[in-house]
Parts: C-alpha cells; structure tokens; sequence
C-alpha cells in the first residue's frame, strides 16, 4: 500500500489500522529507486501527523483519526520508524499506543527510547513516569524487546554521566534478570556485549558472543555478525570465516537473500584478509581453495545481482584487495 494511498484512506474514513501504516512505511523504504522519496516522505510525514499530533489534528484535520490495532501492531510500527531514525514519529506512535495499553512493556520502553532522542521537557517528564510504570510490571512479564531497550536506555545513560557505579549495577542486575526470565535469548547475550563495549572491554564482549552460539536455541544471526566484525578487525581471518560459513547454512535455511549477500562479501573480506596476512605460510592447496572458494561467493553475489547499503560500502574494499591478490597469484577474481 502506497503511502498517498494511506492518506487518502485517512481523509475519507478518518481510521487506519497500525498495520496497514506500518506496511506502507516499510514499502516506502523498501524502494530502491524511488524518485519522489523526498515528496513521498512529507506525505508521510502528513499522514503520521495526522494520526498522532493532536496539535496538528486541532489546526489543520479538525477530526482525529482512529488508529486501530494491538499493543503488538503498535510497536511493530514504532520499530519500523526507529530503524530509519525517524523517532519523532516514532514518539508519536509510542505516545498514542500507552494511552490504549499502558501496561504494555514493549511500548513503555518504546517511549522511553524514542523520548531520548527528544530535548523536550515534556518528554523528559513523561519518560520518568513510564520507567516507573515499568518497574511496577513484574519482570517475568517483560518481553525480550522491552528488556533490551530498557538495558540500551541505561547504557547511554552510564556513557552520558561518565560510567556510574550505581547505573553499572543496574545494567548488570537486569542482564541477569533478562537471562532468568528468558533463558537462552540472543538478545540478552548482545545487549551484554554492548554494556562490555560501553566499558571498553572487547574481550569480554567477544566471549559474551562466543557464548551465545554455544548457548542460544536458534543460531544468533545478531550476534554472529557482530563477532565476525570483531574478529576481522583483530585479524582473526579463520575464526571469522567460521562464523561465517555457520551463518551462510543456517541464513540459507529460510533464503534471505540480503543477509547471504552480505555474508558472500564478508567471506571474500576475509578469505583475502588470511592471504594478506599469512600468505608466505599458505601451501598451493590452501591457496587455490581460498581462490575456488572466494570464486564461488562472488558467483553467488552476482547471480544475486543484489546489494545492500552496506554490501556497497565493503565492495570498494573488496574491489581493491582482490585486484592486489589476482597480481600477485594470477588467480583472476
């Protein structure tokens, strides 16, 4: 559904489902080449306006509009907006979702998020009262999400008053707490390596990540590429491309063509980063396997024909590193 179509729906009947808002945002961002994103966005801008500001309702609609939908439906649009860094709206959707379902940790902790982004006083406010409704919900009815952005919220807390002692305590008691209730979640072993981050200690994040592909139920895809980053950036080629190679079988699994696609590149990266580093040590066997098995991921990307933002940003690396390697070993990547 295009988002015109959203607000033409909104002018007519006055009521919109959080789902139907959430699909048209995600296919807005979803276009890859679309050359009205810039008058597409001030519709949207428009149609979450209004829905949500009541100022904006006053001055210009006159009539609210009814946004239907569960706690569920609202967060999911909330995370849609977040993740293009759209938290003014997003505080919209938090705002209006609490006054349904105040109880609902998922978007206590949205608000508290989202609100943070803002200098407004009123958020201020407001946030100090959802973190006390929060604390009043016993912690065994905390979704993973709430647990997680609770935990983010305090480690930019502990960064901006210069790493507490008192904030620490609280970020470790609720990771503790998170593992309790939800034992076995990617989620909680990630959040934990961002607090070890916020600390400056990259040895303990990176064993938080190993422990959670031994422990985690579903393979951490989260994690996994977290690690992997980690590794390439200490140059420890063979440990990154095992990770890799495990993420690869399970991403496969359920054909999600964007991650492979970034997976094929970090492959490459970092097949080519153990040449560079080791390749007075490498036998020929090894040597034409990096090559065959490098040949082969870049096969997959351009059979792809996709790349992602981030895929681009690595293939300028990837370009000039393989154009070093094919000189220097006659293998033609």
């Amino acid at each position: 559904m295009k988002i015109l179509d959203v607000l033409n729906i909104i002018q007519k009947t006055h009521c919109i489902s959080a789902t139907d808002l959430k699909t048209s945002i995600e296919d807005l961002f979803n276009e890859k080449s679309n050359n009205n994103i810039s008058k597409d966005f001030i519709t949207l801008n428009k149609v979450m306006r209004s829905c949500f500001s009541l100022s904006f309702i006053a001055r210009f609609t006159g009539k609210a509009v009814t946004v239907t939908g569960d706690e569920s439906a609202f967060h999911n649009l909330f995370v849609s907006l977040a993740k293009e860094d759209l938290y003014r709206l997003a505080l919209y959707v938090a705002d209006k979702g609490l006054k349904v379902y105040p109880l609902s940790s998922d978007l206590l902790t949205d608000y508290i998020v989202s609100s943070v982004q803002s200098n407004k006083l009123i958020c201020s406010i407001k946030r100090k009262k959802c973190i006390n409704a929060l604390m009043r919900i016993p912690r065994n009815l905390w979704t993973s999400q709430a647990y997680t952005s609770y935990i983010n919220y305090l480690i930019s807390e502990l960064m901006r008053v210069k790493l507490s002692k008192f904030i620490q305590k609280q970020i470790e008691e609720s990771i503790i707490t998170f593992r309790e209730n939800i034992p076995f979640n990617e989620n909680s072993y990630y959040i934990e390596s961002c607090f070890y981050d916020a600390l400056n200690k990259p040895q303990e994040s990176r064993d938080i990540l190993e422990k959670a592909l031994v422990e985690s139920e579903i393979f951490p895809t989260k994690c996994a590429s977290k690690l992997t980053k980690m590794y390439l950036d200490i140059a420890e080629y063979n440990k990154a491309i095992y990770i890799l190679l495990q993420s690869k079988r399970n991403i496969a699994c359920f054909k999600d063509t964007e991650d492979i696609g970034n997976i094929c590149f970090y492959l490459m990266l970092s097949r080519l980063g153990k040449y560079f580093f080791c390749k007075d040590e490498l036998s020929k066997y090894e040597l034409e396997k990096l090559y065959t098995d490098s040949l082969e991921d870049f096969r997959i990307i351009n059979k792809m024909n996709f790349y992602t933002n981030e895929a681009h940003s690595l293939y300028a690396r990837l370009d000039n590193l393989s154009t070093i390697f094919s000189a220097e070993t006659g293998y033609i990547l």
